[in-house]
């Protein structure tokens, strides 16, 4: 699979990842919305992906799961409010994480994105309902901000560990291919590749269990006589 096709299907991924967590807790609001977990997707999107695909992966998610629930009103203010914020999230991150180290700028980026979801909204809500009616959603588009900031950065954060365990497994097992069959190898292959499946997919329970499971056959290789390079010598 090459990088373009990658993207496009990580991108499809993520967008059907930010419908189904935008629709699964549903919490009315005030002003005939509701408020919901979708946002660390969202952020997700803008750090994980390049700044189009991103922009289209919260957006065209964020905007399907208010179709599917009866907002549909809503559907094209969220496919521009969360698309956006996946392009602050992105640019954000670029920005800051040279200066302030990767959690910071996921922070600060996160927050600057989660910032605008809530203006973004005032003002869409205020055009259909009146500025000061609609300052009412204001705290409740707060806390669900700070929630999916908070989920987005541990979700990406577990992505990130499991991409990079997969990296260094990648450089290593090139030796081990020469001393061992590849049968074993290529169940490591499979359970790194269903770590990132069930990380995208938020999958909690099967992403424990995919670690553990991982983890016994990384020290079943370890604990294995095999020789080293200085034994042939």
């Amino acid at each position: 699979m090459n990088g373009k096709t990658k993207q496009i299907v990580t991108a499809a991924l993520f967008a059907a990842l930010a419908c189904v967590a935008t629709m699964v807790i549903k919490i009315p609001s005030p002003m005939d919305g509701y408020l919901n977990l979708g946002d660390c997707v969202v952020l997700a999107a803008g750090w994980l992906l390049a700044p189009g695909y991103g922009f289209l992966a919260a957006g065209l998610g964020s905007g399907l799961a208010d179709l599917f629930s009866g907002y549909a009103a809503y559907a094209p203010a969220t496919f521009a409010i969360k698309g956006l914020m996946a392009l602050i999230a992105f640019y954000g991150f670029k920005a800051l994480s040279a200066k302030t180290g990767s959690l910071t700028a996921r922070i600060l980026s996160g927050a600057a994105a989660e910032l605008w979801m809530v203006l973004g909204y005032y003002l869409f809500e205020g055009c259909l309902y009146g500025f000061v009616p609609s300052a009412v959603n204001i705290p409740a588009n707060g806390v669900q901000g700070a929630a999916g900031l908070i989920l987005g950065v541990l979700l990406v954060k577990a992505l990130e560990k499991s991409r990079q365990a997969e990296q260094e497994w990648s450089k290593g097992k090139k030796m081990l291919h020469i001393t061992m069959t590849h049968t074993l190898l290529d169940e490591v292959d499979a359970s790194f590749s269903n770590l990132d499946t069930y990380g995208e997919e938020e999958e909690r329970t099967e992403y424990r269990v995919c670690c553990r499971e991982l983890l016994l056959k990384l020290q079943h290789i370890r604990d294995m006589d095999i020789p080293h390079y200085y034994h042939f010598l």
